[in-house]
């Protein structure tokens, strides 16, 4: 939804802070770019909500997701195992600026494909992509991944002592439009992955910001703990698990109906003995007594 009256000048702080910063490659921004992305936007959504406010807006309209709409995850850009890092081992990045980073290919593509699933189009004009309610939604979401992080370190509040605008508390509580995501729950050694199925290469994005298209799947960053998988890996890996739990189960059916077979009929046999010998013994007598009385 298009925010009406959007004043120009935050409009032109933004599309300076991009052009200034313009990322020719989504999976590997320069260094030190992953900390000054989530730093401004943090301060800018809050500056624009303070307006937005005062206009007596509907604030539900910019409340932050709490998911990522499945149409969303759906599209080929989307990398699904790159959130689920994000969401559920944020300690896995060493700085804000690692996750702020490996975020950006993430951000892309939720522009990208949301100007679409959303039919919003102007998501995909970092010049003006501001004026769509949905631009503080998808930011909104960012920064509690940022809240996040900063909870994993340690740090308690926000940087700068800023104070949560409504609907930007930290935590993955189940806040905004979306359904409730779970809490962080985990935050020592990596969880397995959730049922997150092996997602397709991250292909080239279609020109956001005016941007050079991305040239593949994510790869690692460096900077990165060495014990996180790249996703790459990650999704072969739990292709393979998939694999060896399908190999595994059918293993273990045919195995535990063998035993089960061989166990019954062992059972049976041993109940039946007795019965069978005193069935023999019974007709043994009556075969004596009959020959008596003959």
């Amino acid at each position: 939804m298009i925010i009406p009256n959007f004043p120009s000048d935050l409009l032109e702080e933004h599309r300076r802070w991009h052009h200034a910063n313009h990322v020719m490659d989504n999976d590997n921004p320069p260094i030190g770019w992953g900390d000054k992305f989530l730093s401004f936007h943090r301060q800018y959504i809050r500056k624009v909500l303070d307006w937005y406010r005062g206009q007596g807006l509907d604030m539900s309209l910019v409340a932050p997701w709490s998911e990522v709409p499945q149409g969303i995850r759906m599209s080929s850009c989307y990398d699904g195992n790159g959130e689920m890092r994000v969401r559920y081992q944020p300690q896995s990045f060493a700085t804000s600026d690692d996750l702020g980073r490996f975020i950006e290919h993430i951000h892309a593509c939720i522009h990208d494909a949301g100007s679409e699933v959303l039919g919003e189009p102007i998501l995909r004009d970092l010049d003006i992509a501001p004026r769509s309610t949905y631009f503080y939604q998808i930011h909104g979401l960012i920064d509690n991944w940022y809240s996040n992080w900063q909870r994993s370190q340690g740090a308690g509040g926000l940087p700068g002592g800023l104070s949560p605008q409504p609907g930007f508390m930290p935590g993955m509580q189940g806040m905004g439009t979306m359904p409730g995501m779970p809490g962080m729950q985990g935050m020592g050694t990596m969880p397995g992955m959730p049922g997150m199925p092996g997602m397709p290469g991250m292909p080239g994005l279609s020109g956001f910001g005016g941007g050079v298209p991305g040239p593949g799947a994510p790869g690692p960053i460096p900077g990165l703990l060495s014990s996180v998988v790249p996703a790459g890996n990650v999704r072969k890996k739990a292709s393979r698990r998939g694999s060896a739990r399908k190999a595994g189960a059918g293993s273990a059916r045919k195995a535990a109906a063998g035993s089960a077979r061989k166990a019954a009929a062992g059972s049976a046999r041993k109940a039946a003995a007795p019965a069978a010998r005193k069935a023999a013994k019974a007709l043994k007598t009556a075969r004596a007594a009959k020959s008596r009385q003959v």
